[in-house]
């Protein structure tokens, strides 16, 4: 049994209150350090895993490190490859820059290399004695510098080369008497930067004496004269032999001169103002007639040119006696002319007697191809027909052309557009005028028409370029231009031939032929031997029968230039497309006299197809026979002029005023034959061959309605 306490029981009690308390602590303290320690143990897990997470991490930083350390591995090789290259580039750089240097050294020529801001960069060996630099002079401005050889405006020369891009040239001399030659020229990089400019001088002594030499012995020995004029006060520097001679002189006398005192230049009209013009023109040519010393006459041709010597302008006269020269070349000239005239008068009749046959060819083509087109519904090969008529239009043309060369055609007059005119006539001018002549042809696109007759200015036109043809094997340029031009009263005063007043102007320029002084200087610049110049006067029967107004100017050596002038039309402006479209069908009854059986019936059927009723016959005795029994009456008789025998226009004429019918006329004559047959009286009454159906219905209607005008 428990041992009986010797406490009272008060005393235990307040014991095991106090146990119990301790108790409560002690469960409490537990509680608390369980608490702590599940809080630890949440801790040391979570570190444990931040631990685990910093160990991937670093083993993700280790392999990043390991990538690194192989690319920094590769990178390392690369650069030891860079480095080798640059190297080796070096290397190569070293031994261009010592070969540059080497062969700087090697040649005899003093060269400055400047930069932008006109500092030295670098300079050959040579230059140190020509131009007393130093190596130590490297990286100065060159205006720093006083050179042996003087040039007070270097800096300003070096800037322009840069500014301007162009390279410049300068003749300079030492104080020794050397002659050098300076050459600056811009320095561009290999990416084609200016970076600089380079200076360069040519030791040029020896070979300007010997130029000197040559040329003192070709001033001498000249087969003209020469004397040579100082541009600024017109001072005679020297004169060859020759001059002398020439001028009835000694050389000592000339020189020191004024070259107006000369009588030959004062012939010539050379003065003072024309020096001052020689500052422009920086050339002249003269002729004038002088008498020699001897007194005989001579033809002297005076050319003058300005050109630089040293430091001035100097004026060379070359005086050339033209007097055998001209007769010789007039003689052989007037031969090969001849003879030309006589091949185009040739050319002319075979030209003549194929274009009847070959018009009326041209005019069944024609026809027929209207024809075949005709109606609502074209023929598969419309598109062939069309390119056959626009073949035969082309050969009209080539027709009319022929026709121009070889005859006096007039023409009928119509607005005619000029550029059109030259633009056809091409293939002709090429024919003509041979591989011998460059043609070139500068047109105005804005060109005004013109009232004239296409033949005569395509006549005007090859006339004048066959004028400029020159006999012989030499080559020559030959330029056509058309342009709307005003003269006003100063040149109008000058060349009075021309009156003040707007006109569209051909100009033919060749530099191969020249018009002789006498009739380049009077109202009529053809007034000339035809033999000499056969294109001349075939021209200017053309310019007067137009009423047009013509300019002509030679100069010797150089050629001659003939503008022709012809007034623009009152409608001018007018498009060629703005006339408006005409009714082409008509009625009644047309008698067609013409010898050509296809031609006529060709021509029958467009007329048909137009509502007419035809009448064919080959004579007018024919028709006669045919009219016979005509009930209805006759509207027209349309009779070729060109066939039949002497009385047949007597006829034709006799048969219209039988049926009180219209008379009309189809030809291919020129006008000089029609007019001797009264033909021309009524050129409105007259159709040219070729022509087309619409050409022949407007025609036909036009005669017929002339006849009896329409109410």
């Amino acid at each position: 049994p428990p041992k009986k306490s010797g406490r009272k029981p008060d005393e235990q009690g307040d014991r095991v209150a106090e146990l119990e308390e301790e108790l409560g602590v002690t469960r409490r303290y537990l509680q608390t350090v369980i608490e702590d320690q599940e809080a630890i143990t949440e801790e040391l897990k979570s570190a444990n895993e931040e631990i685990q997470s910093s160990n991937e991490e670093l083993q993700s930083t280790n392999e990043e490190l390991l990538t690194a350390k192989e690319e920094l591995q590769s990178t390392n090789e690369e650069l030891t490859t860079v480095n080798e290259e640059m190297q080796n580039r070096n290397d190569e750089l070293v031994r261009t820059n010592n070969d540059l240097l080497n062969l700087l050294a090697s040649v005899n020529i003093p060269m400055v290399m400047l930069g932008g801001d006109l500092k030295i960069r670098r300079f050959t060996p040579q230059t140190e004695r020509l131009l007393n630099l130093l190596p130590t002079d490297v990286g100065r401005s060159i205006s720093d510098f006083k050179l042996k050889i003087k040039v007070p405006d270097l800096e300003e020369l070096v800037r322009g080369v840069l500014d301007n891009l162009t390279a410049a040239e300068r003749e300079l001399q030492d104080d020794e008497g050397r002659v050098f030659s300076m050459w600056v020229r811009p320095y561009r990089t290999a990416d084609n930067k200016i970076d600089g400019a380079v200076l360069a001088l040519f030791d040029v002594t020896d070979r300007k004496q010997a130029t000197e030499a040559r040329f003192r012995r070709l001033f001498e020995t000249s087969r003209d004269g020469l004397i040579i004029v100082d541009h600024a006060d017109g001072v005679i520097l020297d004169a060859n032999p020759l001059a002398a001679r020439m001028a009835g002189k000694d050389r000592s006398e000339l020189i020191g001169m004024q070259a107006y005192a000369l009588e030959v230049f004062s012939n010539a009209g050379i003065r003072p103002q024309t020096l001052a013009e020689l500052r422009d023109n920086e050339s002249l040519r003269r002729q004038v007639n002088f008498m020699r010393r001897d007194g005989e006459w001579i033809d002297v041709e005076i050319v003058a040119n300005v050109y630089q010597e040293s430091d001035r302008r100097v004026v060379q006269f070359s005086l050339r006696d033209m007097s055998g020269r001209r007769q010789s070349q007039a003689g052989r000239e007037g031969v090969e002319r001849n003879r030309e005239v006589r091949d185009l008068e040739a050319a002319g009749h075979i030209a003549a007697s194929i274009s009847r046959d070959f018009g009326n060819d041209l005019t069944t083509i024609l026809i027929l191809c209207d024809l075949l087109l005709q109606g609502n519904e074209k023929p598969a090969f419309a598109a062939d027909i069309d390119r056959i008529r626009q073949a035969a239009n082309h050969a009209v043309d080539l027709d009319r052309q022929l026709l121009a060369f070889g005859r006096h055609d007039t023409g009928r007059k119509e607005l005619v557009d000029l550029n059109s005119v030259l633009s056809g006539m091409r293939q002709l001018i090429g024919a003509v005028m041979g591989e011998r002549y460059t043609i070139a042809s500068r047109t105005d696109p804005a060109l005004k028409r013109v009232e004239a007759s296409s033949a005569q200015v395509e006549r005007i036109i090859l006339n004048l370029l066959i004028n400029a043809r020159q006999p012989g094997p030499a080559r020559g340029n030959i330029s056509v231009e058309t342009a709307n031009v005003t003269v006003d009263s100063d040149f109008s005063a000058r060349h009075p031939a021309v009156q003040p007043g707007d006109y569209v102007a051909i100009t033919v320029t060749d530099s191969t032929r020249q018009i002789p002084q006498e009739p380049r200087a009077s109202a009529d610049p053809f007034r000339v031997d035809p033999s000499q110049y056969s294109g001349l006067p075939a021209a200017l029967e053309a310019i007067r029968d137009l009423g047009a107004q013509v300019w002509a100017f030679s100069e010797l050596g150089v050629g001659s230039t003939v503008r022709v002038f012809f007034r623009p039309a009152a409608d001018a402006a007018v498009p060629e497309g703005a006339r408006p479209a005409q009714d082409l069908n008509g009625s009644g009854t047309i008698v067609l006299i013409d010898a050509d059986d296809e031609v006529r019936g060709a021509a029958s059927r467009g007329l048909e197809a137009r509502g007419y009723q035809v009448i064919q016959a080959r004579t007018p005795d024919e028709a006669g026979k045919s009219l016979a029994g005509e009930k209805n009456g006759v509207e027209a008789v349309v009779f070729n002029v060109d066939d039949g025998a002497a009385d047949g226009l007597d006829r034709a004429r006799s048969l219209a005023a039988e049926n009180d019918a219209a008379i009309a006329y189809l030809s291919s004559e020129p006008d000089a034959v029609l007019a001797r047959r009264g033909v021309l009286d009524h050129p409105e009454l007259l159709l040219r061959k070729p022509f087309s159906v619409e050409q022949m219905a407007l025609f036909v209607r036009s005669v017929t309605q002339r006849r009896r005008p329409a109410e």
